[in-house]
C-alpha cells in the first residue's frame, strides 16, 4: 500500500517532537530536578504503556494485525493474538533486550548531559545504523552519504570537546558528570543501530542469511511492538 506524502511528513513531525520533548524531559527530571527514581522502573513503565497501547489500537481497529484473519480468524480475540505473539516470538527478545538497555542508558545520558548535547549525540544513531546496515544486511551505502554521516560525527565531536573544556575548568555549575554521560550515550548509539536492523528483520519476517518465511504470517509493526514490550517488561523484572 503506497503512504501519501502527506502521512510521511506527518510521522515524521510526531517523531521530531517526541525526540525533542523527550530529551527536555529526560533532562529536566534528572538534571535539573535530580529526581531519583529508579531507572528501572522507569524502563518498565513505558514498555507496559507501549504494550497497552499496541494492544488497544489493535482492538479498536486503529493498528492492523498480520493475525487477523489468519488460520480460519482463529486469533480474533486481542488474547488469543498477544498468546501467539509471545508464544512465537522467535529472536525478538534479543533487540527487547537491546531496547531495554538502551532505554536505561538513555535515562543515564539525560542526568548528566545538556539537552542540545544529548540531542546532537543522538543524531549518531544514523551513523550506527548504516553500519549495522552494512555489516549485517550487506547494503551499499554511496560515497556522498558517507561524507554526510562523517560530518554528522564532526559535529558531535566538536560539541563533547565544548562540554569537556567547560567541565575541566569548572564552568558547568551543576554535579553532572559529561565523562559519564558521554560514555552512556555513546553505547546507546551502538546498541541502537544493531537492535534497528533486527527489528528490520522482524519486520520483513526474515533471519539471517534466510529469506523471508511465507509459511507464518506477515506480523504488522504493532505485533512486533508488542512481542518487544512483553520481553522488555520480562527483563526488566529480572
Amino acid at each position: 500500500m503506497e503512504v501519501s506524502r502527506s502521512t510521511k511528513l506527518t510521522v515524521l513531525a510526531l517523531l521530531v517532537i517526541q525526540n525533542a520533548s523527550s530529551a527536555l524531559m529526560m533532562r529536566y527530571s534528572r538534571g535539573v530536578r535530580n529526581e531519583t527514581y529508579a531507572t528501572t522502573s522507569a524502563v518498565i513503565v513505558s514498555e507496559i504503556v507501549k504494550l497497552c497501547t499496541c494492544m488497544l489500537l489493535i482492538v479498536f481497529g486503529v493498528g492492523e494485525s498480520g493475525l487477523n484473519g489468519y488460520a480460519n480468524n482463529k486469533y480474533a480475540s486481542i488474547a488469543s493474538k498477544v498468546q501467539y505473539l509471545v508464544s512465537n516470538s522467535g529472536y525478538t527478545w534479543v533487540p527487547a533486550t537491546c531496547y531495554f538497555v538502551q532505554n536505561s542508558l538513555m535515562v543515564v545520558a539525560s542526568g548528566n548531559l545538556s539537552a542540545a548535547v544529548y540531542g546532537t549525540l543522538q543524531q549518531l544513531k544514523i551513523l550506527s545504523a548504516a553500519l549495522f546496515s552494512v555489516f549485517i544486511l550487506g547494503r551499499r551505502i554511496a560515497m556522498f552519504k558517507w561524507r554526510a554521516l562523517l560530518l554528522l560525527v564532526l559535529g558531535g565531536i566538536l560539541i563533547e570537546y565544548h562540554t569537556f573544556t567547560l567541565h575541566e575548568s569548572a564552568q558547568l555549575t551543576n554535579a553532572n558528570d559529561p565523562f559519564k554521560g558521554t560514555v552512556a550515550m555513546l553505547t546507546v548509539v551502538s546498541i541502537s543501530g544493531f537492535a534497528g536492523v533486527m527489528t528490520e528483520l522482524l519486520l520483513k519476517n526474515k533471519k539471517l542469511g534466510k529469506e523471508q518465511d511465507l509459511s507464518r504470517p506477515n506480523l504488522s509493526i504493532w505485533d512486533r511492538n508488542i512481542q518487544l514490550a512483553f520481553w522488555s517488561i520480562i527483563f526488566g523484572f529480572v
